[in-house]
């Protein structure tokens, strides 16, 4: 078994579950029951992650298949590793070369250099009572602090848009949902808990940005976490899980609708929005 396998067989709630709550409880309870299917950007993610947290693991994790997929030696391929996730050449020459990138970095080298990664934590929520659990990408212990660091490919590392990235995603609730994990398994202040984004290119050339999570930043994406298992907590004893809309509102159109902003309309369609 990986030791992803091992985590995933773990109880307790996981922040990819837990967000799917800010949509509506009834979200949440369907990704409870219905597993997340893998994808190939969910593949290479994990490939990303092994290469560069863990990169004594990748020849046990992930093999290398450069023929068609179909036929006996396909099938017999699929079998003989069935524990391990099948790439092609090109997506581990990428892995690696993220890879090589990231710890190229000063900062981001000098963070990984101490710690360790792919850290399991578990813990029961005190509000609440649910069992929660995480697997920090990079947790490091310094002179009384503790440092979580999550690892992200993105598209742009630049602050204008990776800030909107980590709006979209919700990046500050899950270190701050890590960070409740943290202060309860480790017993640790949450006074001195740090969160550090590492943003990596997804494309060539790979350049990468280390971001620090503001105090505030990381206190609101706290109480947002917190929040959520609240609302978890509610429904499990209410028996309730209502979707996002109970009630009937009135739909607000958009302003091109009756030929307002026309041109608006076809850059959201041709994509320049």
């Amino acid at each position: 078994m990986s030791a992803y396998a091992e985590y995933d067989s773990l109880p307790g709630i996981r922040w990819s579950v837990l967000s799917s709550m800010r949509t509506s409880p009834l979200h949440y309870r369907y990704r409870r029951s219905a597993p997340q299917a893998d994808t190939p950007a969910m593949l290479l993610g994990r490939l990303v992650h092994c290469a560069v947290l863990e990169p004594d693991l990748l020849p046990r994790e992930f093999v290398v298949w450069e023929a068609a997929r179909r036929g006996k030696e396909w099938a017999e391929f699929v079998s003989v590793n069935a524990a391990k996730d099948i790439v092609t050449a090109a997506e581990y020459t990428r892995a690696l070369a993220i890879r090589d990138a990231v710890h190229a970095h000063p900062d981001a080298a000098a963070l990984l250099a101490i710690g360790e990664s792919e850290r399991t934590v578990t813990w029961t929520d005190p509000d609440t009572g649910l069992a929660c659990k995480s697997r920090v990408d990079h947790l490091r212990e310094h002179k009384g602090v503790v440092t979580l660091a999550d690892l992200k490919t993105t598209k742009d590392i630049s602050p204008r848009l990776f800030g909107r990235t980590c709006d979209f995603f919700r990046y500050p609730s899950q270190l701050g949902f890590y960070a409740m994990g943290v202060s309860e398994a480790l017993d640790v202040s949450p006074d001195d808990v740090r969160g550090v984004l590492i943003a990596v290119e997804s494309d060539e050339p790979h350049d990468v940005a280390v971001y620090r999570l503001s105090e505030d930043d990381l206190w609101a994406g706290t109480d947002e976490a917190r929040e959520l298992l609240r609302r978890v907590r509610e429904c499990e004893d209410s028996g309730h899980w209502p979707g996002a809309h109970q009630e009937a509102e009135v739909l607000e159109l958009p302003a091109w609708t009756w030929g307002d902003d026309e041109e608006s309309a076809v850059s959201i369609i041709e994509g320049r929005a």
